[in-house]
């Protein structure tokens, strides 16, 4: 079980923490419907394709931030949070 010890956001990170993506989300456009962040802090931003190795990338979270700024919405997270959203247009919910 992953130890939860304080809220954050994504102010709380440089804009070029390295972040796991595919290129699903940089170049193909789809939307990202999951976001996750592990104990480490290191943070996942998948679409409906889902985390396909062949096309896993590592970007910056500014750029994540600015493929999709609907990211901000999600405020404060944990170590171990997980949210997903089925499109773009519907709200983040935290997975439990």
């Amino acid at each position: 079980m992953i130890k939860k010890e304080f809220n954050m956001n994504f102010k709380d990170f440089k804009n070029n923490k390295s972040v796991f993506t595919t290129s699903f989300v940089t170049s193909k456009n789809s939307e990202i419907i999951f976001f996750s962040i592990d104990n480490d802090l290191d943070m996942q931003f998948f679409s409906k394709e889902g985390a396909d190795m062949r096309e896993a990338k590592l970007v910056s979270l500014g750029e994540i931030l600015k493929i999709d700024n609907t990211l901000k919405i999600i405020g404060d997270f944990e170590k171990g949070d997980k949210f997903y959203r089925k499109s773009k247009d519907d709200k983040w919910q935290k997975v439990l």
